[in-house]
């Protein structure tokens, strides 16, 4: 039927994007470390290592993208296979189909977030979310062009979002190279001149924050290994259900990136006072904008799901994770995620990486595969160690920042 045709598309397409976070993940943690550094020179006053900073980060994301994409793009089979197992002939060939078109869009995704991350470290943001801006409106334009005017399907999904990544990278990239009078600039990059110590202090910050993305994502990935045994209804319930939850969480995930602004410029001139006070000012912010996007998702639940024609009893069950992650994300998000971007800026790179991954293991992958097996929760246990799991981040990160350990540290040579 047309409405199962749907959840096939939507299934194996939630199947890739858990896929590609663990390659996306790695190029926003590289951007994350490029713009800590970048951000600290540029609190130091240091405007000529700033601009050398930027430059080694997109030498660096560039050629780790263009292996990612060989290696997802020629083995999208076999990684399917391997992290899903037996799928629904249906749901795997959409989730081919996906993988091939987005994997090649990697480079230019890695390039579009190493550029946005230098934008922002320099303290100009709107240079990136208007870009940003036009290129999901390009990618939604597309989407609905290809999919319900000619009728491609998933193929359409795909190529929209390859060629909307390569205009936001063409044109962030084009902009840092003719803004030669910024702190930063990447004027004369095409003359490549690798900088060891510059690398060095950025993959330094990258490492860590990329091994707790990547190993995050792939807890995930574990996770969504239980859905298929409930059948297509499921996992169509659990996409839905994380993008409604994205959607919620998204100003608390631009929040981290202005962290990582704020204090990396605040610790690179040493004023830690500064970034406590611009930290906790955020973090209201933060906690106010969850309280009602979270608040709104979970009184429109009803009316979100029917956006995505599923079978009644997928619909039922959407509305039962968007609820649970709704009131999850509304007290917990804040200090289990945005925090974390003001720790790492700060250079507390270590703490990020171990306390959370602890946290994933024994309460996300453990806890799930123990309601769903232990207790028969079905896939509403998922969710719930979801939830135990960013109640414990967010505790742990807490009581980090307030014992001001993170003080500590240090990114640049002094």
């Amino acid at each position: 039927s047309w409405k199962q045709a749907r959840e096939y598309a939507v299934s194996g397409v939630d199947i890739v994007n858990n896929i590609n976070n663990l390659f996306i993940i790695a190029f926003g943690a590289l951007s994350t470390g490029g713009a800590v550094v970048t951000s600290q020179y540029i609190g130091r006053g240091d405007r000529e290592n700033a601009r050398n900073s930027a430059r080694q980060l997109i030498y660096l994301v560039t050629a780790i993208a263009c292996v990612t994409l060989v290696f997802a793009a020629s083995c999208r089979k076999v990684l399917i296979r391997v992290l899903y197992g037996t799928l629904d002939p249906d749901v795997t060939e959409a989730a081919v189909t996906y993988l091939f078109f987005t994997a090649l869009s990697y480079p230019f995704l890695a390039v579009n977030s190493a550029c946005s991350a230098i934008f922002r470290a320099a303290g100009n943001s709107r240079t990136s979310m208007f870009v940003t801006f036009l290129s999901n409106a390009l990618n939604i334009l597309g989407n609905a062009l290809l999919i319900f005017v000619f009728h491609l399907g998933v193929l359409g999904a795909a190529l929209s979002t390859l060629i909307s990544r390569i205009a936001a990278a063409v044109v962030l990239f084009a902009l840092l190279v003719t803004r030669e009078g910024g702190p930063v600039s990447l004027a004369g990059i095409s003359r490549i001149r690798l900088s060891r110590d510059t690398v060095t202090q950025i993959v330094r910050v990258a490492v860590p924050g990329g091994m707790e993305s990547s190993m995050y994502s792939f807890g995930k990935l574990l996770t969504q290994r239980l859905f298929p045994a409930f059948g297509v209804g499921a996992i169509a319930a659990n996409a839905v259900a994380n993008t409604t939850d994205l959607l919620a969480v998204m100003p608390g995930v631009a929040f981290s990136m202005a962290l990582v602004t704020v204090v990396g410029q605040c610790a690179g001139a040493r004023d830690y006072e500064g970034a406590k006070r611009l930290t906790a000012k955020i973090m209201r912010w933060t906690y106010l904008t969850l309280a009602i996007l979270s608040g709104a998702t979970i009184l429109f639940s009803i009316p979100l799901v029917a956006l995505f024609h599923l079978s009644p009893d997928s619909a039922v069950m959407a509305r039962v994770l968007v609820i649970i992650g709704g009131f999850t994300e509304m007290f917990a998000f804040g200090a289990a995620f945005t925090l974390t971007g003001a720790l790492r800026a700060a250079g507390d790179v270590r703490f990020t990486l171990v306390a959370p991954t602890l946290s994933l293991w024994l309460l996300r992958i453990g806890g799930s595969y123990l309601l769903v097996y232990g207790l028969r929760t079905g896939p509403e246990g998922i969710w719930i160690a979801m939830c135990a799991d960013n109640v414990c981040r967010g505790l742990c990160n807490y009581i980090r920042w307030r014992s001001g350990r993170w003080q500590m540290m240090r990114v640049l040579n002094d």
